[in-house]
């Protein structure tokens, strides 16, 4: 005969500590003891209902039907908890599309400034070329005016 302390008890059939001791206090379930320790046989906890699978002493019928039930009470605690996974995925989704957006914003910004600098650099070629080009006097005037657009 298959037996189980209180705590055993409680944790194969997935109810508290405290429940099952309380049954065992008021005598709603019969213990056996044992050097002091209080044992409960299987064919209790499934006389009371409390055993998650079926009956060994039930109908192959009914043995069926409450293992199904017991497939079907762990396939809606799964169930149960999906909605919290499901939030915090989309959450997760959420963060990385604002990060995404971000990125792509910094990225514009990048190129926009690039586009910038390679204009400067175009017209600071474009001066160079002027300078070289020039003569004395028209280079010092070209020299000023980069000199005045400098300070300003």
């Amino acid at each position: 005969m298959e037996t189980f302390t209180i705590r055993e008890a409680a944790a194969r059939c997935g109810v508290s500590y405290q429940a099952i001791r309380k049954r065992v206090d008021r005598g709603s379930i019969s213990v056996a003891r044992k050097d002091g320790v209080r044992l409960i046989p299987r064919t209790e906890l499934e006389r009371t209902g409390l055993w998650p699978g079926p009956r060994s002493d039930a109908p192959a019928e009914l043995q069926r039907l409450q293992a199904e039930n017991e497939d079907l009470r762990r396939e809606l605690v799964q169930l149960r908890a999906l909605p919290p996974k499901v939030q915090a995925e989309r959450e997760a989704r959420e963060r990385i599309e604002q990060a995404l957006l971000e990125e792509r914003a910094d990225k514009q910004t990048a190129e926009a400034r690039l586009r910038e600098a390679e204009q400067a650099r175009a017209e600071a070629a474009a001066r160079l070329e002027q300078l070289a080009a020039a003569r004395f006097f028209a280079r010092r005037r070209l020299l000023r005016e980069l000199h005045e657009s400098a300070v300003a």
